[in-house]
């Protein structure tokens, strides 16, 4: 048979050419190539190559890689490439090409074997690998960084646990003025440090968190909003400011975003306004840029008319630590982690963030965010009306609470002997008898041969820490068949990410250090509703499961949204029962609802029934009756195992919650 003509074009151009050429038969032999090829492959005579198979020149797992690459071009009638590994033959060194080959036709247009040319991209492949080994370690040095961080706050907390606990008694326990006003200035330098650190872990924790980590679910934003002005109004007021709010008719009242970020967010950009405006106002503002079906793009904006950022400055205000106002200056406080957070959250939400600003004429910070639509909840609609002579709102009659007839007996766990003293001085105020242990080895062997009430530890022990000993303490419980020690988890770290997993593995709750006397109270008045020796409940309610008709499930207007009497038959005084509302919107409202609206995403009734039950466990005891009911109905109902009701009482609960939530707010406005 005749040579094809392309073939002998081949052998007479392919030579000129300075890219590797070369070209096979339909059985993979090499017919011929030019000398760049073979130079890039260490052949540097052309016969080593030239009529042989790829079976005869690379190993058989890459020769058959090849073939199949050649069959698939033959087979199509394309070009195609793929990237091929081949050994140099002269140095042994391993080699990457990225081949392209078109298929090769004679006279006729039949398709008689392939022809290609292969770039040798070693050298980029060294590269990409250094970058990512380079990337990796960077990524490494960053996660030991932010452990790092986050350990040694811990171990910063717990020592200062100690310093602000032992000041405070110290204060109390002074008559000299002078004294008490050194211990005061100690108490509180030690509440500042706390402060800073918190702010550390807030930003550590910001850096970590990842898209899975985003919660969106339905939420008003103009009660978002409201919100924020409700808290910051006070503020606002003493520095005799104005504070507006601007929101365009077309922005939704209901989006699908994360609540809790953009709430951040906008508190952090919001509270930068106030502290560095003295005159004038501050503006919060909320327009349409897009419209697209379901989604809307939202631009927000925080303005004030105060001392402004210089321009030199302005492409610095974003980064950790930095601060336009030096600390040593003692002008402003903060320590340069807010803004970082708020772009941080910002990015990982899918915005960006711009400021404008001028010198003595105040700032504005923008930023946009892609949200979805969403629908107003539907309102829970009642079979029949009201009944006549509801209780109002808030009731404010003092009432009267009973004494608890047996002494509670607590078991204290914790390593650091000034942060133990602190946590001593709480529980004897709350004249409650105790056992303190600074290790978990002893906190378990007395777990087991005494009978206690409570158990609080410290989270991170030396040896057996607080989860461990959690774990074999409910393992203990469950093979002798005994009753369930309520277990308290005490921690220096943020809780956000670690809370849940704490209470999955057995503890009842989680407090960040230090504790206070509120959480202290909190605790008790939680976890032990039957603390009198008549079996009463504090707050004297009969613990009824479920209304005997489905109307009365959905009327929850009969019952006060807060009735400080009934709160005060609890929690003697006003004060007190201010502290622990405080504590509730801290808290429950802050965490433990949070926790329910991602568990009804989860689609996870039972822990949904779990909180619910939780959060009625502190609704009892001041005076926030509504909820209580309808955290008790939530949860009997779930528990019964029906379906039907389920979605509805959820809804009215999370209406509850806000009730309850503009109520409190309310109250303390007037009462504080």
């Amino acid at each position: 048979m005749p040579e094809a003509k392309i073939l002998k074009l081949l052998k007479i151009v392919a030579p000129m050419l300075p890219a590797p050429i070369y070209w096979e038969d339909i059985n993979s032999v090499l017919l011929g190539g030019n000398d760049a090829v073979f130079n890039a492959t260490g052949a540097v005579l052309a016969e080593a190559y030239v009529g042989k198979s790829l079976f005869e020149l690379y190993p058989a797992d890459m020769a058959e890689y090849i073939k199949r690459h050649n069959e698939e071009v033959m087979r199509t009638g394309k070009v195609l490439s793929q990237e091929e590994v081949i050994k140099d033959i002269t140095t042994g060194e391993t080699k990457y090409f990225t081949a392209i080959k078109a298929p090769l036709r004679d006279d006729d247009g039949t398709i008689i074997g392939i022809i290609g040319t292969s770039v040798d991209i070693t050298e980029e492949k060294k590269l990409m690998a250094a970058l990512q080994t380079a990337k990796e370690k960077a990524e490494t040095a960053n996660k030991a960084k932010s452990i790092f961080i986050a350990n040694m706050s811990h171990d910063i907390r717990t020592p200062l646990t100690g310093v602000i606990g032992l000041s405070e008694m110290l204060e109390q326990s002074l008559d000299n003025p002078i004294q008490k006003e050194e211990a005061h200035m100690l108490h509180d330098s030690g509440e500042e440090l706390l402060s800073m650190l918190n702010d550390i872990l807030d930003d550590v924790q910001a850096e970590q968190v990842t898209e899975n980590q985003v919660q969106e679910r339905s939420f008003n934003l103009h009660q978002c909003i409201e919100d924020l002005v409700k808290l910051e109004r006070p503020t606002t007021t003493l520095k005799n400011l104005g504070l507006y709010v601007n929101i365009a008719p077309d922005v939704p009242q209901f989006i699908i975003s994360d609540k809790k970020k953009i709430h951040r967010i906008l508190l952090n950009l919001l509270g930068n306004a106030i502290k560095f405006t003295q005159a004038g106002h501050i503006a919060i503002e909320i327009s349409t840029l897009e419209k697209k079906q379901s989604k809307i793009h939202l631009q927000f904006k925080v303005s004030d008319t105060g001392i402004g950022i210089p321009q030199e400055v302005q492409d610095k205000v974003f980064e950790r630590f930095f601060r336009a106002s030096p600390s040593y200056k003692g002008l402003y406080k903060g320590h340069g982690l807010g803004l970082h957070i708020v772009q941080s959250y910002i990015k990982l939400l899918g915005g960006h963030i711009t400021l404008s600003s001028k010198e003595h004429e105040g700032a504005i910070f923008s930023f946009d965010l892609w949200c979805k639509k969403a629908k107003a909840p539907k309102k829970i609609t009642h079979s029949s009306e009201p009944k006549s002579g509801a209780s109002p709102l808030i009731t404010n009659k003092a009432g009267s609470n009973p004494d608890v007839s047996r002494k509670l007996k607590f078991l204290l766990v914790e390593d650091s002997l000034p942060a133990l003293k602190s946590l001593e001085h709480l529980v004897f105020k709350m004249k409650c008898d105790f056992t303190s242990v600074t290790t978990g080895e002893e906190a378990f062997k007395l777990a087991i041969s005494h009978e206690f009430d409570l158990i609080i530890t410290d989270i991170g022990l030396p040896g057996i820490s607080g989860m461990e000993l959690t774990l074999r303490i409910r393992e203990w419980e469950t093979t002798c068949a005994k009753n369930k020690i309520p277990i308290i988890g005490l921690t220096g770290h943020t809780q956000n990410t670690t809370k849940l997993e704490y209470l999955k593995n057995g503890m009842d709750d989680v407090f960040t250090k230090p504790i206070n006397q509120a959480s202290m109270e909190s605790i008790i008045k939680t976890l032990f509703v039957k603390a009198t020796s008549t079996g009463e409940t504090f707050s004297n309610h009969k613990n009824s499961d479920l209304p005997e008709t489905q109307d009365n499930l959905f009327n929850l207007e009969q019952f006060p949204i807060l009735d400080i009497k009934e709160g005060l038959k609890s929690l003697k005084s006003i004060d007190t029962l201010a502290e622990i509302l405080q504590l509730m919107l801290d808290q429950s409202f802050s965490q433990d609802v949070p926790l329910i609206y991602q568990s009804y995403q989860q689609n996870d009734w039972e822990t949904i029934e779990s909180l619910a039950h939780k959060i009625k466990g502190g609704a009892i005891y001041c005076g926030t009756m509504r909820l209580k009911f309808s955290c008790q109905y939530l949860e009997k109902y779930i528990k019964s195992g029906q379906y039907e009701l389920r979605e509805g009482l959820y809804n009215q609960f999370c209406s509850t919650v806000e009730q309850t939530r503009d109520a409190i707010n309310q109250w303390l406005k007037l009462n504080i």
